[in-house]
């Protein structure tokens, strides 16, 4: 029997809609025969969360490989989400800290602004290789 080994920790950071755009390339990770840990950083400003249901039902089929972190806010009364971004960063910063694989790769998947902000979090910590996924849907 071969023995595999876990080599990369996929980091996905996505909003609403960029959940929505990175479902399926999530779920083609974790049916590839090469093991990935999976680490998902969902934000919402709705306290939504559309794909809570799917993520739960894939945690629970994949609980060494995948774990999702959910992280709510709603907007300043200016509109801004300064605080949104602090927690977003706290929340890198400990994903990054508690990482044991031997390498890490980090995507954004959602609106402009949103993963303007994220990319400058990860540049902000090192992180040199930030994959963008093109957004296949749009919140209304």
């Amino acid at each position: 029997m071969k023995h595999s080994t876990i080599d990369t920790h996929w980091v996905l950071i996505a909003d609403e809609p960029g959940m929505a755009s990175a479902f399926p390339q999530l779920k083609e990770k974790l049916a590839e025969e090469r093991l990935t840990v999976i680490t998902i950083l969902y934000c919402s400003g709705s306290n939504q969360f559309p794909f809570r249901r799917e993520l739960s039902l894939l945690e629970w089929h994949f609980p060494a490989r995948l774990c999702v972190i959910y992280e709510s806010f709603l907007s300043d009364a200016d509109g801004s989400a300064t605080v949104t971004m602090e927690a977003v960063k706290t929340t890198i910063e400990t994903v990054i800290n508690a990482n044991t694989i031997p390498l890490m790769s980090f995507m954004i998947s959602g609106n402009p602004e949103f993963t303007a902000k994220c990319k400058d979090i990860l540049s902000f910590l090192g992180v040199q290789h930030i994959d963008i996924q093109e957004q296949f849907f749009t919140c209304q």
